[in-house]
């Protein structure tokens, strides 16, 4: 029976969920503040994206695929916000990640044009 104790004692969490800091709080109220107005921008930038192959020769199908992805990420960065205005971790996480995808399949599809995705 002490042995079972004592291993208790090692192995099971004395706290399972921490307090947070009043600073650390801050941090990420902070953090979700500036994501949340990154992916305002990224929605408004997107709203500008058609513009910049309206002289652009391309089929038809291939404008209509460009604007399909340009639409989806503009979907995609107000989606963002939202999970930054309600401190969802997960979410934005994911929505970050459906982001990196779009923007990739689009400068693969359209390189001729869109160019290369600067990882700077």
């Amino acid at each position: 029976m002490d042995e079972l104790e004592s291993l208790a004692a090692v192995t099971w969490p004395q706290e399972l969920e921490p307090e947070m800091s009043k600073t650390e709080i801050q941090r990420r109220l902070m953090m979700f503040s500036e994501a949340q107005s990154l992916a305002e921008g990224l929605a408004q930038a997107a709203d500008e994206i058609p513009r910049t192959i309206a002289k652009v020769e391309i089929s038809e199908a291939d404008r209509r695929g460009f604007l399909a992805l340009v639409e989806t990420l503009r979907e995609q960065a107000q989606r963002l916000g939202e999970a930054a205005r309600t401190g969802d971790d997960r979410r934005m996480e994911w929505h970050l990640n459906a982001i990196n995808e779009t923007c990739v399949s689009c400068h693969e599809r359209f390189r001729d044009f869109s160019g290369p995705i600067d990882r700077g």
